[in-house]
């Protein structure tokens, strides 16, 4: 009678199982036939225009750039700008997809440790019935201690490297500098008064743009030494 009963339930939790794969497998091929062009390519091409854009953006503010001074000293500037922008837009994309990727990792550990949980405290009860439950409890226990450490330092690694401060960090100041290219290269306010130098604005506001970000990155690295130097002491253990 009893492996009768056993029997009956693995065949149903195949059976839920098969179920699910062939429901996936036709909404995937529903997808595709309803969208030829995929989410992925969409987005892939926007990615493309934006670059082409951003680089545009650079190469109009170079020309009016060297063409407005004879000044050798203003034109090197343009080798800071160039860098600069460059550099923050590398360093934005860079951390926007490890901030991504990392946050994943972390739901991805969750959803396989709450699966592989269910899945042995189904198996225990289902099919392992004269295990004493008092005596499986302090391993399932043993098991959400680990997995919740091991979250835990997932979680304080992803708070160290700051990637998404990172990220916020670099794309604010690469939308500054390219926001001061466009009023620059379309006489836009501040750069639309007669007779003002504005080389030298542009020069000035382009340097408190890397002062505030060089600003946040000091503080952000300070806060990181913070981190690492108190966390021995937050590690509290309980007798």
């Amino acid at each position: 009678m009893g492996n009768t009963i056993k029997n009956q339930i693995k065949k149903l939790l195949i059976r839920i199982c098969r179920f699910f794969i062939r429901s996936l497998n036709r909404l995937i091929k529903k997808m595709e036939h309803n969208n030829p062009i995929s989410l992925k390519s969409c987005v892939s091409r926007r990615k493309r225009r934006i670059a082409v854009l951003n680089n545009s953006i650079l190469q109009n503010w170079k020309s009016l750039w060297i063409s407005s001074t004879n000044n050798s000293s203003i034109i090197d500037f343009q080798e800071v700008v160039e860098a600069n922008y460059k550099l923050f837009q590398a360093e934005a994309k860079y951390n926007q997809s490890k901030n991504f990727k990392e946050k994943g990792k972390i739901v991805l550990q969750v959803k396989i440790g709450s699966l592989v949980i269910g899945l042995l405290s189904i198996y225990i009860f289902a099919f392992k019935r004269d295990i004493d439950f008092t005596s499986f409890l302090p391993f399932l226990v043993a098991i959400c201690v680990l997995l919740a450490a091991f979250l835990y330092a997932s979680v304080k690694a992803i708070e160290v490297k700051k990637y998404q401060e990172t990220w916020a960090r670099h794309q604010n100041s690469f939308f500054l500098m390219q926001s001061e290219m466009v009023k620059y290269c379309n006489h836009l306010s501040p750069y639309d008064k007669p007779g003002d130098d504005t080389n030298k604005m542009f020069m000035e506001r382009i340097m408190s743009v890397l002062e505030i970000n060089n600003s946040k990155f000091v503080a952000n690295m300070e806060n990181k030494e913070m981190q690492l130097s108190d966390l021995p002491s937050k590690i509290v253990l309980k007798s």
